[in-house]
């Protein structure tokens, strides 16, 4: 994997597949951390939280001033590395503690990343460089008051679309402010009653009664793949699924107790192609729980995923005649969610257009 990296001889490795500068941690001769920033056990409570516990070297703040006052390798904006660019350099070849390129220095352990939950407060996400204990280990939400690792980077934050992030998914009519993708007991009458044994109807809702506090966590979808591992970029054409989160009023459970896997279940909703909803595994019928990311204009094109970017969705359903993701009329408050046969929509090219939306503030599951 060290091919992928340039060590700049001044303390810092440029990643050189994304162009991030990372700082290069060192070992300092002792395990209880020490005055040196770059030292590998130094530890850190989260932000600006001086309420730090056992043995840290204060907060990822302080941390982050003494890098930029010292303008460390003639650079003075440093700053935490946001999930899955962290995701991003966990060496997954790597047979155990630590899992990480050595060129970048480093112990075995979790990093704080810049991503800080608001629903509920004083959490913030960490990624694990440690042994794998499987997916739901890769990155967890801890207390901000506990001591982790942190490691400094430098350059833009990435865009990509990633495989185990969450985001919310918005459609473009009326403009991509308005209208987001949910998971809920809820919503068109057409929808519901083609919904069989499926967990959540889906539709979409207006800002901002998408909210956590009403709905749950059915407003967020956590993208997957088959073999796609957490913090591997969504390529345009790949085949992904998509699963909701767990919904306030849900009944039915399934897909790990959350709010299932965007599906097509039935015909004629809204008199367009498919009905959608959510299932509890990822090929209900024959592809019906498969989508493709396509450029918009139903061209597959290539290259990276990018969150904020128009993209259209088409359904694997048998052979890929699932039709593409659309709204087309509404109901008691729900924009009403179905399949279309082209990805120009019946009421409006905008309807088959969607946008994956980054946020970090209300996923899934925390420690």
């Amino acid at each position: 994997m060290s091919e992928r990296y340039k060590d700049n001889g001044d303390g810092t490795v440029t990643d050189l597949t994304t162009g991030l500068m990372w700082e290069k941690k060192v070992f300092t001769g002792g395990y209880n951390g020490s005055a040196n920033p770059h030292d590998m056990f130094n530890v850190y409570t989260w932000g600006n939280n001086p309420g730090s516990f056992g043995s840290g070297q204060g907060d990822t703040d302080d941390f982050l001033k003494t890098l930029n006052d010292q303008r460390f390798a003639n650079h003075s904006d440093w700053r935490l590395a946001i999930k899955p660019e962290l995701l991003e350099i966990v060496d997954h070849s790597q047979p155990g503690n630590p899992r990480i390129d050595p060129i970048l220095g480093g112990n075995g352990g979790f990093y704080w990343s810049a991503d800080q939950l608001d629903d509920p407060p004083g959490y913030a996400w960490v990624v694990n460089f440690a042994n794998f204990q499987g997916p739901e280990w890769e990155s967890r939400a801890v207390g901000v008051g506990g001591n982790n690792c942190v490691r400094a980077v430098r350059g833009p934050v990435m865009t990509s679309l990633f495989y185990g992030e969450s985001y919310q998914i918005r459609n473009g009519y009326e403009g991509f402010g308005v209208w987001r993708l949910v998971a809920a007991p809820g919503g068109c009458s057409a929808s519901l009653s083609h919904m069989g044994d499926n967990i959540n109807c889906v539709s979409c809702i207006a800002y901002p009664d998408w909210t956590v506090q009403k709905y749950g966590r059915g407003s967020l979808w956590t993208i997957t793949g088959e073999g796609k591992s957490p913090g591997s970029r969504v390529m345009f054409g790949d085949v992904i699924h998509l699963h909701a989160g767990q919904a306030i009023g849900q009944q039915r459970y399934g897909a790990d107790q959350l709010g299932g896997y965007l599906d097509t279940r039935g015909g004629g909703c809204q008199d367009n192609l498919l009905c959608v909803s959510t299932s509890g595994t990822t090929n209900r019928d024959s592809g019906s729980g498969s989508w493709r990311i396509l450029l918009t204009e139903g061209n597959q094109g290539g290259g990276q995923a990018h969150h904020g970017q128009e993209v259209h969705l088409l359904n694997g359903f048998n052979n890929w005649n699932g039709g593409h993701l659309d709204t087309r009329g509404s109901e008691g408050g729900y924009l009403c969610v179905s399949t279309h046969g082209t990805w120009n929509g019946v009421d409006s090219p905008e309807t088959t257009k969607w946008k994956f939306v980054r946020t970090v503030d209300v996923e899934h599951s925390r420690l």
